[in-house]
């Protein structure tokens, strides 16, 4: 279990890597990308209720 978490953290910090390394605009792209993502599944889980 213990290594599941370290690779979960490596990957976590290579991804926070590549996304510091792009544009501000393409970041803010994924931004909104990731926030409609999110809105959708809570949407999608309120009208399972």
């Amino acid at each position: 279990m213990r290594r599941d978490v370290n690779s979960i953290e490596e990957g976590r910090k290579e991804i926070k890597n590549v996304y510091e390394s792009l544009s501000e605009p393409l970041q803010l792209h994924i931004l909104s990308i990731a926030h409609l993502l999110l809105k959708t599944q809570e949407l999608v889980l309120q009208s399972k209720d």
